[in-house]
């Protein structure tokens, strides 16, 4: 049941975690890019670095990949109107320690995935939503 709970939130992480502001990043494809240079860094590195060493360097491109406060309020849906702003913002903090933490905990070792970027779309808010897949090259080691 808990692998199947990491895999529901992996892959709504994953789906989701490519739209981002326009603001945010001037070039959508790059944060991407980045992202993923990110994690290959600490599955090359993973079991050197350990789970708090990959914590550590999956944090910060989380937080700048991610429009953690869209996630969060597509994943509470109708709920996110009834929080106040310091429970929007607990539960905002609580996203990203999952999806960081399960960045850090599945994708542990060197070579099991590589990066696949697709096109890039403008979205009506602004926002661009960039196509991209991590594609499994070991599905015993995810």
């Amino acid at each position: 049941m808990a692998r199947l709970s990491r895999c529901i939130i992996l892959s709504v992480s994953v789906s989701l975690m490519t739209v981002l502001p326009a603001v945010q990043a001037a070039i959508p494809t790059e944060a991407i890019s980045e992202f993923h240079a990110t994690l290959t860094q600490a599955m090359a590195r993973g079991p050197k670095l350990g789970c708090a060493g990959r914590l550590q360097l999956m944090e910060p491109a989380v937080e700048a990949t991610f429009d953690l406060p869209l996630l969060a309020e597509k994943s509470l849906r109708r709920h996110w109107h009834t929080l106040d702003g310091a429970q929007r913002a607990a539960f905002v903090a609580t996203l990203k320690q999952s999806i960081v933490t399960t960045y850090a905990t599945e994708f542990s070792k060197p070579d099991t995935v590589r990066f696949a970027m697709g096109e890039s779309e403008p979205l009506p808010n602004g926002d661009v939503l960039v196509h991209s897949q991590l594609i499994p090259t070991d599905r015993d080691a995810l």
